[in-house]
């Protein structure tokens, strides 16, 4: 998306509750140690507060440094004690092998080439521990958006060798029309999922 594409979302995301696959995610690992979490295309922080909020200690990836500077705003100085912000692509940001109990991607994921996604998939899971969580969406190819050369898009069958790996803690595949940040209506495409890693 263009810059002014990207400030629009972020006017109409900056009060969304937390995700239902991230607050579903950090429930399964309330009780681990020491948490860490990797947010991936944060945005104005809904999520990331929600990991603070849930005794994380967090990394905010985004592209957009106003999406960071609004986190940096809306977090306390306690808060920001437990948090990092990086401004980089998803795409060109290194993931530390073994690292992470949570790794999270809200509606990111999709927003890179298809090669793009692969590499950030595989880096995901050498990232996290063992028992550690992913959260987040992967589009499928019945979306609106699936003629987009820049985004990726996936059939069943590829989706099921994507989590071949993982336990499956939570699946939902939505298939219908909907609505996007700003209103306006769009079919949509997509698996909800969290992911155990053994």
């Amino acid at each position: 998306m263009k810059e002014s594409q990207w400030s629009d979302y972020y006017k109409n995301t900056i009060d969304k509750e937390p995700n239902e696959t991230l607050v579903f995610a950090a429930n399964l690992i309330k009780d681990q140690p020491n948490k860490h979490a990797l947010d991936i295309g944060s945005g104005t922080g809904s999520d990331t507060i929600y990991l603070l909020d849930q005794g994380f200690k967090v990394i905010a990836l985004d592209q957009e440094k106003n999406a960071l500077d609004i986190i940096k705003n809306r977090t306390s100085k306690k808060q920001r004690k437990n948090l990092t912000l990086e401004h980089r692509f998803m795409q060109n940001y290194t993931i530390a092998n073994n690292t992470y109990n949570l790794i999270n991607a809200t509606f990111s994921l999709p927003f890179c080439t298809k090669p793009d996604f692969i590499k950030i998939w595989d880096n995901i899971y050498k990232g996290l521990k063992s028992n550690g969580v992913f959260s987040g969406q992967i589009f499928g190819t019945n979306d609106d958006w699936a003629s987009i050369p820049e985004m990726s898009f996936f059939t069943n069958e590829e989706i099921d060798d994507l989590i071949m790996q993982y336990t499956p803690e939570y699946y939902i595949e939505v298939d219908e029309k909907g609505l996007i940040a700003d209103g306006s209506e769009k079919h949509w495409h997509m698996f909800n999922i969290v992911l155990r890693k053994a």
